[in-house]
């Protein structure tokens, strides 16, 4: 069991904003960037991209309205929303700043965590099946979450490059589930560098709707900890929106919350 402690919560947040901007970095879109500010980054691929949003800001010190002047003109000059995702254990500066500009709440997202050491899997989900993606079926991979997200509709371009870079990052494993033999789920894990935490941030995890509820997700969950720990990271982190099903199934994988992040943002 890990504990919300400010060091703990400032290597999950600097390995997740890490993970979107090293993203940015490689994705191949035009006008694709990621921005310093204030300790965090503020990504920015095309417009409406999900990732157009900053975190990690505020982790490593104070944060001056400049810095905040930086963010908002950033996404003005682009066209994009301001939207920040904030940590509860961010400098007090920030949450002052954002305050006395009026930004809005948004949503809510929970930051879970798992120490890998001593962990062990939970029993394996029966007729459930997960593979390491490769080359040959990086394209099954790409279009099982492409769908998955999409409650199996045809998803706009932008959400089918998503998973193809994914796919392609050096610090990325990424993993498909099949049920019966049928894909039926896929995830990825990044494996941070230690100076950018350390942590093994799981995301883009999605089940196809006619195999949810058959213990797709936890066995998807199961094989990047398994693969993180392998690796020889110590830590974990995975976030799902607040009291989702998604939420209870990293409990019995081994994972606790460990602290709600808002969303805001700014008209």
């Amino acid at each position: 069991m890990v504990h919300p402690t400010r060091e703990l919560a400032e290597r999950l947040e600097r390995a997740f904003a890490w993970r979107t901007a090293e993203f940015v970095r490689v994705c191949g879109e035009p006008h694709a960037v990621a921005e310093p500010i204030a300790g965090g980054w503020a990504p920015f691929v095309e417009p409406g991209h999900p990732v157009n949003r900053a975190s990690g800001m505020g982790m490593r010190g104070e944060v001056a309205a400049a810095d905040l002047d930086r963010l908002e003109a950033f996404y003005r000059s682009r066209g994009e929303p301001i939207r920040v995702e904030l940590c509860p254990f961010a400098h007090p500066s920030l949450i002052s700043l954002l305050g006395a500009r009026a930004y809005r709440l948004r949503s809510f997202t929970t930051m879970h965590a798992l120490s890998l050491a001593g962990w062990s899997p939970p029993p394996a989900s029966e007729g459930v099946a997960v593979e390491r993606v490769s080359d040959s079926t990086a394209d099954e991979f790409a279009r099982t979450l492409s769908l998955g997200f999409h409650e199996g509709s045809e998803p706009a371009p932008m959400y089918q490059r998503i998973p193809r870079v994914n796919a392609r990052m050096p610090s990325v494993a990424c993993f498909l589930a099949r049920f019966d033999g049928r894909p039926a789920g896929a995830g990825s894990v990044s494996l941070t560098p230690r100076d950018e935490g350390g942590v093994a941030c799981l995301f883009g995890a999605a089940t196809l709707p006619w195999a949810r509820r058959r213990g797709v997700q936890r066995a998807l969950l199961t094989a990047r900890v398994a693969h993180a720990r392998d690796s020889g990271l110590d830590l974990a982190g995975v976030m799902a929106e607040t009291g989702s099903a998604s939420d209870r199934n990293m409990h019995r994988v081994g994972f606790g919350a460990l602290y709600t992040r808002p969303a805001l943002g700014l008209q």
